[in-house]
């Protein structure tokens, strides 16, 4: 996900990190910002895209739960592995207005072909940022104003069908091979584990499809607000 601008030096006080600019973007928007590892603590998070936000938004703290009528709900991939399943995830975050979140480390490249190639032209459309670890992801969150944070894992004993869920809500997903770690899983800042229900002697859902199973149930219950409307044959 290469940005299109030549890159803006001006970095924010107490970052080491430098923004790549959009041509195309409004004035003061923080999209396709790419961090230095060295930085600062608290700025271990950077957008890679989204082309098309209004002005004045795309920074940390522009989610408030609603975007253009849209409920907005935070979709993690933590330490994800195949770049089929993050780059339908791409796809989804478009399709949804979901926000979608990558911790580090990932199996993959952001250039990966097969990412790309799942996320067919969606990746403009979509929401995405990349942590560089969970803490920083917590740390984007808070200050983003999320709400609740569901972990989804097959260890669970509540539904996803359960929850009521609300605008800025987080959905944590975990590697593909071995799901969410325990740290995670028992980290206070998670309000609830949930799961997917499967036949029985059956491992695991593929992980789009369990993120697209969770996130499409969320905004059910929103009515799917700023769906387009009905087609007509």
């Amino acid at each position: 996900m290469r940005p299109d601008g030549p890159p803006d030096r001006s970095q924010a006080p107490g970052c080491g990190s430098h923004r790549v600019t959009n041509r195309n973007e409004a004035p003061g928007c923080g999209s396709h910002r790419v961090t230095n590892r060295n930085e600062a603590p608290g700025c271990g998070s950077h957008r890679v895209t989204n082309r098309n936000e209004a002005p004045g938004c795309g920074g940390v703290g522009s989610d408030i739960g609603v975007r253009e009528g849209v409920p907005v709900f935070h979709v993690v991939l933590v330490e994800p592995e195949i770049p089929g399943n993050a780059g339908a995830a791409i796809r989804l975050s478009a399709t949804t207005g979901a926000h979608l979140h990558l911790v580090r480390p990932l199996g993959f490249d952001l250039e990966d072909s097969k990412l790309r190639r799942a996320g067919l032209d969606y990746h403009d459309l979509a929401r995405t940022t990349v942590h560089d670890d969970v803490e920083a992801l917590w740390a984007d969150l808070a200050v983003r104003g999320a709400g609740r944070a569901y972990a989804l894992t097959a260890s669970a004993t509540r539904l996803y069908t359960d929850v009521a869920y609300a605008p800025g809500d987080v959905l944590l997903f975990g590697r593909e091979s071995v799901g969410l770690a325990e740290d995670v899983l028992a980290d206070p800042r998670v309000s609830d584990r949930l799961r997917i229900p499967m036949l029985p002697q059956r491992r695991s859902l593929n992980a789009s499809n369990a993120v697209a199973v969770v996130v499409h149930e969320a905004w059910r219950q929103h009515g799917f607000a700023g769906a387009a409307p009905e087609a007509r044959g």
